[in-house]
């Protein structure tokens, strides 16, 4: 809705401003979510609940800097007044930065305690309380990068509250484990994730960054209202994954690898199938669902719905080799990294030159085209060498 709500320029600012955010939030990823996910259920699964106690105080500990350095970034803009939409949307973004960041490891909690339920009933809540501020801001005619970014800050921080608080009260006085010990824990398992984090910003975000630099912001805003049409489907490929990580986690603590192996190829398949349907749908519904959605703002661009589908395809096929390979070996994000890095940035640089947005979604298509070629490449030779020792 807010690409139908707000103007070319105020969306495409908050598609700069949500890229920067989600390059910042790899570094939550790296250093509390993922280790989370591996060294929860494989080495404090005797201390679960103090392990996860501690987990909230780490979650302000790296997100309130990171707040920190966007807030003074929309202020710096906010005083030179050359993109006023940027301000705003930058302001509002690191205002709400630790709050967006909270159902993330309220949910993942869940998932590491095999209670994905729980985790449904958050993002069900977060869904419900983002619809209502939305419409109250779109209501009051506070439609704005500033606002909207807010709204989501609102949302986030009222579902963790009411999913989150009774999760926290139940084991929140077990501290029979050293918060620093934890947190040296989750640096070792995630210095690899943090480079491969660094590397995210020429990656998945780049072309939305390249389209505002070197275009304008509306061609940013442009190409991520046709990447919506896909996130559904992306987002529940990761929701899944993040499922999944703890029980191959948990199996990899046990050494039990064929049901390592075993499990990792059924997430693959029924994620691949469920994307295909799902990239079917979209081919041939394209441009109707663009003038459901958006009223025809974007009509121009529907033929890259379609296109973009494929991006959750390759996702798919490439999660369960990817599980697999990250619960032994975390450098696999760096390696990986690189690889989407280089891909991304040569791609985009030379197809945005000579096709402009379109260009940009072509490049996004083939950069998890190489991660997932990358990935099963890595997982051929993990296979070959878990035969070879049966």
């Amino acid at each position: 809705m807010l690409a139908r709500w707000l103007t070319s320029a105020e969306y495409g600012a908050f598609a700069v401003a949500f890229a920067v955010f989600l390059f910042l939030s790899g570094f939550h990823n790296a250093l509390l979510l993922e280790p989370m996910s591996v060294l929860g259920p494989s080495r404090y699964f005797q201390k679960i609940e103090a392990y996860l106690s501690a987990q909230v105080r780490l979650h302000f500990t790296l997100t309130l800097p990171l707040a920190l350095f966007l807030t003074l970034t929309g202020l710096f803009l906010q005083i030179r007044q050359d993109v006023p939409e940027m301000a705003g949307a930058l302001l509002g973004s690191g205002l709400a930065l630790p709050l967006i960041l909270l159902p993330w490891t309220v949910r993942r909690m869940f998932y590491v305690l095999k209670r994905p339920k729980n985790a449904m009933i958050t993002s069900v809540f977060y869904a419900l309380f983002l619809g209502a501020s939305l419409g109250g801001m779109h209501l009051y005619g506070l439609d704005s990068s500033f606002a909207a970014l807010l709204s989501l800050g609102l949302a986030s921080l009222l579902s963790s509250v009411l999913t989150g608080v009774g999760l926290l009260a139940q084991h929140g006085n077990d501290v029979s484990l050293s918060w620093w010990e934890i947190l040296k824990a989750h640096w070792d398992y995630g210095k690899w994730i943090v480079a491969a984090a660094i590397l995210g910003v020429a990656s998945g975000q780049f072309q939305t960054l390249f389209l505002a630099g070197s275009l304008n912001l509306e061609s940013a805003g442009m190409f991520r209202a046709m990447q919506n049409f896909m996130l559904p489907m992306a987002q529940a490929v990761t929701a899944i994954a993040t499922l999944g990580l703890p029980a191959l986690s948990y199996d990899y603590g046990r050494g039990d690898l064929r049901s390592l192996r075993r499990k990792g190829l059924f997430i693959t398949l029924a994620l691949t199938g469920g994307a295909i349907i799902y990239a079917i749908f979209l081919w041939i519904f394209a441009l109707p669902i663009e003038r459901l959605v958006y009223a025809g703002k974007y009509s121009t661009f529907a033929w890259m719905i379609p296109l973009l589908t494929l991006v959750p395809v390759f996702t798919a096929a490439a999660t369960g080799p990817s599980l697999v390979l990250r619960t032994y070996r975390p450098q696999i994000h760096l390696i990986g990294g690189a690889v989407q890095a280089v891909v991304s940035l040569s791609t985009t640089i030379l197809l945005v030159k000579i096709w402009g947005v379109g260009g940009a979604a072509i490049s996004l298509v083939l950069t998890y085209l190489a991660v997932f070629v990358f990935t099963v490449y890595l997982y051929r030779i993990w296979c070959l060498s878990y035969e070879a020792k049966e």
